[in-house]
């Protein structure tokens, strides 16, 4: 059976996920773009972060394989992740769009 998306998202961040409260938010649907741009951030940052230890070790600066291993695959791990919340994202917007009133 595949588990919830958020269980794999707890594995990624290495802790919980924040949630915010939207009980007193005016503006939940904001609180939730800046969710997703936070989130994609990171994984902005995971790829850098992969990219420049490639490029530490291609150069000699760093020795240490594994840490750029580890790194690449956190980084390719996150993103798609990424791809698959999109997916459903995209593919729940069309399941509401073909909903009748």
């Amino acid at each position: 059976m595949i588990g919830p998306i958020s269980d794999r998202l707890d594995l990624l961040s290495g802790g919980e996920i924040e949630t915010t409260e939207s009980e007193g938010s005016e503006h939940p649907i904001d609180d939730f773009a800046e969710l997703l741009a936070r989130n994609v951030e990171e994984v902005n940052q995971m790829e850098r972060s992969a990219q420049d230890l490639s490029e530490q070790f291609a150069l000699g600066e760093i020795d240490n394989i594994h840490e750029v291993t580890v790194a690449t695959e956190k980084a390719r791990l996150a993103l798609q992740l990424t791809t698959e919340i999109q997916n459903r994202v995209v593919e729940a917007h069309d399941d509401i769009m073909r909903m009748q009133i």
